[in-house]
């Protein structure tokens, strides 16, 4: 059982290492990430649920293309394909 514990406890210190080299901090209250990151979380219907997932885009990274958007479709909870559809012709 020792052998166990410090097995996690040493995965855990490298869990810790890898996540704050890209600025991501998990604390008492909740996930903290870097003011000049950029990052994506989940939001849920149930509370309880939110952001339990951080996805980092590194800077390096390019999200979307201008000469290519023709619309933009309003989602969220409680929109459905046909709502969408409706909104969007």
């Amino acid at each position: 059982m020792p052998g166990q514990l410090s097995s996690l406890m040493q995965l855990f210190q490298e869990r810790q290492r890898d996540l704050a080299e890209i600025g991501i901090s998990i604390e008492s209250s909740g996930i903290k990430v870097e003011k000049d990151r950029f990052y994506l979380v989940n939001l849920n219907a149930d509370p309880s649920l939110n952001e339990l997932l951080v996805y980092y885009i590194n800077s390096s990274a390019i999200i979307g293309n201008l000469d290519e958007i023709e619309t933009s479709l309003d989602s969220g909870l409680g929109n459905s394909v046909e709502d969408l559809d409706k909104k969007d012709g």
